[in-house]
């Protein structure tokens, strides 16, 4: 895209610059739009209460206590472990009728080298732990319905500039469209950060371009709370 004029951002979003608009074309009569398909009803997974896991999977090596932002702070790793959970989030669902902590290891075994930072093996269980909660206590973010890494390319009235956006995971059910972003191996903050509610603010305005009549819910998902947190983010 680059070679085509896009640049990135700091936030990491493609821009593209769009050439002069063209002259104004006279509109043409268009057929009356049917009404929109009444959305489908919500599967049967979503309300199937969660077995507990007898995996097994415990780690001595980090501690259990909730991650603070000094945590963060002290911890070189804690980028590339973020990266592997988001990885793992967003690439499990092919495999979900087989998922299991085993299956999510070889996973982020063959994910490593794409990440690009080595990661010692009681890192990757770590991220393995992180990504099995989430899928044990939120599974009505897989399966039908459910899109992942949906890239939306939306320009602002007046702008002439579009931007792409890439929305982590979308549901979309019967109260409408639901975007959910993940962030993997962050504290929950006691106040979400203005950068956040921005973020999901362009996520809004994209998904309604994009799903016009239906309304836009966002949600943030924070992987490291001592049980994964989905954490609605109404407009401000």
């Amino acid at each position: 895209l680059t070679a085509l004029g896009a640049a990135t951002t700091p936030t990491g979003d493609l821009v593209y610059q769009q050439p002069s608009a063209p002259p104004p074309v006279a509109p043409r009569p268009e057929a009356a739009t049917p009404p929109p398909a009444k959305p489908p009803a919500p599967p049967a997974w979503l309300q199937r209460p969660i077995a507990p896991t007898t995996s097994g999977l415990t780690l001595t090596t980090e501690p259990t206590a909730p991650l603070t932002w000094a945590d963060l702070d002290a911890d070189p790793r804690r980028f590339a472990r973020g990266r592997l959970v988001h990885a793992l989030l967003q690439h499990s669902a092919l495999a979900e009728a087989t998922l299991s902590p085993a299956s999510l290891s070889t996973w982020a075994a063959a994910l490593m080298p794409l990440l690009g930072t080595p990661l010692a093996a009681t890192d990757q269980a770590w991220a393995v732990q992180q990504a099995w909660a989430v899928w044990q206590h939120h599974p009505q973010l897989w399966g039908p319905n459910t899109l992942a890494e949906v890239n939306l390319a939306y320009t602002p009235a007046g702008a002439n500039q579009a931007t792409i956006y890439r929305l982590d995971r979308v549901l979309l059910q019967p109260d409408g469209v639901w975007i959910i972003d993940f962030k993997a191996n962050f504290p929950v903050p006691s106040t979400i950060p203005t950068a956040y509610l921005d973020q999901l603010s362009r996520y809004r305005a994209a998904a309604q371009a994009s799903w016009p009549g239906r309304p836009i819910h966002t949600a943030l998902l924070w992987t490291a709370a001592p049980t994964p947190l989905l954490q609605p983010v109404a407009e401000a």
